[in-house]
């Protein structure tokens, strides 16, 4: 996992951070092909953090280019894990179906405020 060290990689060095955004884009699909909800949800908050940070700052055409395409693929990124982690739920809730009943409650977590 990429440790990002955002103080460093100020917007002077447009290219580092799309070298950062890039690896952090690798780490959320990692994250999401294991299944890790919370790792990908907090990446995925770096991402943007970092997208936000960028907005409204001072820079050449090329600059602004370069991060652009690095927000791009970012978005496309963080789409895609979002969609493997759906997909793995919605198998889960497939193989459940497959269960007898008996053993279907198991996987089952109720829900606040009522039915399960």
């Amino acid at each position: 996992m990429i440790h990002m060290d955002l103080k460093r990689a100020h917007v002077e060095r447009p290219a580092m951070l799309a070298i950062l955004m890039g690896g952090l884009g690798h780490d959320v699909l990692d994250a999401a092909k294991k299944g890790e909800n919370e790792l990908v949800m907090e990446l995925s908050n770096r991402l943007r953090y970092m997208a936000d940070r960028m907005q409204g700052c001072a820079m050449t055409e090329g600059d602004k280019a370069t991060l652009r395409q690095a927000l791009l693929a970012a978005e496309r990124t963080v789409r895609t894990a979002e969609d493997i982690l759906k997909d793995k739920l919605r198998g889960q809730r497939l193989g459940d179906r497959n269960r007898p009943a008996y053993r279907r409650t198991e996987s089952v977590r109720p829900m606040p405020g009522g039915r399960s």
